[in-house]
């Protein structure tokens, strides 16, 4: 058995080439994230990403990384007021062709969240579902918060576990361990501190396991500045109408 400073380098080690795998997902193999997902997480992927969507407020709606946009359709489905932010353009094209199947306002944006291209204030919810490390930089916070209207939440699903029950599931969950290593699900993830928020952990159960995720609600008044990180006020950020920004079909963002 592993243990100690060899077994988190152990860990850290295997997460690292899990993401090297998955990375090529983003490229290419873009066409076969979602069947990817169904198979490694027993279908429950789609039910955690529902989890964080159920506490979103409000009808406009920022998702960062919508991946192929299978939730976005079921955002858009629901009748909220969506924009995707997407920096991958194999994740891009696919969503798009997804989302040209529905009617309504739909815009998809390449972009990085730490240079959102949007006016302060221009979402109620913003969301993102297993995000990588993007979402701990303080700078996507920032961004984040200005973004969001007063009273506005930043919710996001960053892990999920599996329930050991079936067959499917027990296989599934056994694939996890031998790639992750024994789950530690309940471990909280150290968020920056960014003045402006009140944030909170939850957890949501869905049929074949529970979702984890944090919920920060925007507390500052909409005459009160977001004070970026210097780094990062201005340099890099993508201008709307870019080739960068790359609006997609349906509406851009304001």
């Amino acid at each position: 058995m592993v243990t100690g400073e060899a077994g988190r380098l152990s860990r850290s080690l295997r997460i690292k080439l899990l993401r090297t795998a998955f990375g090529s997902l983003y490229g290419p193999l873009a066409r076969f994230y979602d069947l990817i997902t169904v198979i490694f997480f027993a279908g429950e992927w789609a039910r955690w990403q529902d989890a964080a969507a159920a506490r979103l407020t409000g009808s406009r709606i920022l998702e960062l990384g919508p991946g192929t946009g299978a939730l976005a359709v079921r955002l858009i489905g629901a009748g909220y007021d969506y924009t995707g932010l997407e920096p991958s353009p194999a994740m891009l094209a696919v969503a798009r062709r997804r989302l040209r199947a529905f009617r309504g306002p739909a815009g998809l944006v390449r972009g990085r969240a730490q240079q959102l291209p949007f006016k302060d204030c221009s979402f109620d919810s913003v969301l993102a579902t297993f995000p990588t490390e993007y979402a701990l930089e303080p700078a996507t916070w920032s961004e984040v918060l200005r973004v969001l209207r007063p009273g506005g939440r930043w919710v996001v699903v960053y892990a999920g576990a599996l329930k050991p029950v079936g067959l499917r599931r027990r296989l599934a969950g056994l694939a996890q361990r031998l790639v992750l290593g024994p789950p530690d699900d309940a471990a909280e993830p150290a968020l920056p501190e960014v003045p402006g928020f009140q944030v909170r952990f939850w957890e949501g159960p869905t049929p074949g396991g529970t979702a984890f995720g944090w919920e920060a609600v925007r507390t500052l008044p909409a005459e009160v500045p977001v004070e970026l990180p210097a780094a990062d006020a201005e340099q890099n950020r993508v201008p709307v109408g870019t080739e960068e920004a790359d609006a997609g079909p349906g509406r851009g963002p304001e």
